[in-house]
């Protein structure tokens, strides 16, 4: 029964943010979720949470992030507009208002019930989904809204608060929830309805850990960074759409035919002329489409990857001059080959066309690392903050003298909120870890 009512669930949303992609979300206002349940009790809100997130994720900003670092190009419709740039505030108004509204809405009202009810493990769990959520926001538009956030009719207007405050505090909103999830659960616990790891409290763990590394990254502050990795552990947290939903790339191509085409890309261009065989999965070139990788009903959504932490491994080895740089590079381009080809077969002709040497001046050797890092995560959201604080790939604006360094605020959210922070453009100002 509880199986049953999880799949119906998901095939809600998915058939909710189909309807809604082209433009936006259903809703009344930022903290007024259609999709609530009276009684929020984990078992039905804790996987609406996650695959509302997944789908986002996976969604609206992966082909947003992937048409700005130019993995895709505008093929039909308003995506060739946004090829060029060309975004209007109304674009934004589904990814923030499906992260904030079923989201981080849903989390905050289980994490509420949780707490009541002592159930420890579904609060830590709440408490890091939150975090990550909250970070991905951050990482796109820079001031949010956080301490004043999620509280329903009571405050219809919170304030936007500084996003570095938000990342410290994140920090410590993982730190309690790892701690949580260390604690004895005398109450009921997750397990088929956490579609991510299945009620396993070391992968949620491991998890958080990722995510902090991830943060850390952004932030430059690579000792922690590292530390947080060896903890991590190359947990994947990924969830797979299974039927009756789909995976949103999939969906999204399936529906949408033409909007978004991949051959002729810079990613396109630069893997096929260096022969990586993984563009080939990557794109169906019989029809300008999506490849066999993601191109499946049951595509993967990652939210993080073992394979994302070797590269920010490889690329934290080769800052500080290590000379064991090169082999966590070698590994994590060997498992994105395994991943996309189920085998090897051509990564050395891919790895001599960067090649990683120790005594390359850092620009070559962080050039190496973040190409082969920008192949192997295609159609990953974190590309682009890749891009923002390396440079690279060393992209061309497709119009205009720059690339995009940050999402606009929504239609939505300035129409109903005066805290909302005016002079946004696509280029300023910059998230505050992009300097």
């Amino acid at each position: 029964m509880i199986n049953n009512k999880i799949k119906c669930i998901i095939a809600l949303i998915a058939l909710s943010v189909t309807f809604g992609s082209c433009r936006k979300f259903l809703k009344q206002e930022l903290n007024n979720d259609p999709t609530a349940l009276e009684y929020p009790d984990p078992v039905v809100m804790l996987p609406t949470a996650i695959a509302n997130l997944a789908y986002y994720y996976g969604g609206d900003l992966t082909r947003y992030d992937a048409l700005i670092t130019q993995q895709v190009n505008g093929g039909g419709n308003q995506w060739i507009s946004l090829e060029n740039y060309n975004f209007v505030d109304a674009d934004f108004d589904n990814v923030w208002n499906g992260l904030y509204v079923t989201t981080l809405n849903n989390l905050a009202r289980t994490g509420e019930y949780c707490k009541e009810k002592n159930y420890v493990h579904y609060l830590g769990i709440t408490k890091i989904l939150s975090a990550f959520t909250y970070a991905t926001l951050v990482d796109h538009f820079n001031d949010i809204p956080y301490t004043e956030a999620l509280q329903g009719i009571e405050l219809l207007q919170p304030k936007f608060d500084d996003a570095s405050g938000i990342y410290t505090s994140l920090h410590t909103q993982l730190n309690e929830g790892i701690a949580l999830l260390d604690e004895v659960n005398e109450g009921r616990a997750p397990s088929n309805d956490d579609l991510l790891f299945g009620g396993d409290t070391d992968s949620w763990k491991a998890f958080a850990h990722a995510i902090k590394a991830r943060m850390y990254m952004h932030t430059k502050n690579y000792t922690e960074a590292k530390a947080e990795l060896g903890m991590a552990g190359g947990i994947d947290a990924k969830m797979v759409f299974t039927s009756p939903s789909s995976g949103p790339m999939y969906q999204f191509d399936d529906n949408r035919f033409g909007d978004i085409e991949y051959m002729g890309s810079y990613i396109y261009n630069e893997m096929t002329t260096i022969g990586d065989s993984r563009i080939y999965n990557y794109v169906d070139t019989a029809f300008n489409s999506l490849g066999a990788t993601y191109y499946r009903a049951d595509q993967p959504v990652f939210l993080i990857s073992a394979m994302e932490q070797k590269f920010m491994e490889a690329e934290i080895l080769a800052r500080a001059g290590d000379a064991s740089a090169a082999a966590s590079l070698e590994s994590a381009v060997a498992m994105s080959y395994d991943f996309v080809n189920g085998d090897t077969t051509g990564m050395a002709a891919s790895l001599a066309t960067y090649p990683y040497n120790d005594a390359d001046p850092l620009s070559d050797r962080l050039k190496a690392v973040m190409m082969q890092k920008y192949f192997a995560m295609f159609l990953q959201p974190e590309s682009f903050a890749d891009y923002r604080r390396t440079g690279y790939p060393e992209l061309t604006a497709t119009s205009g003298p720059s690339v995009p360094r940050r999402f606009l605020y929504p239609t939505d959210e300035k129409n109903t909120n005066p805290n909302t922070p005016s002079g946004v453009t696509l280029f300023l100002p910059r998230v505050f870890w992009d300097n």
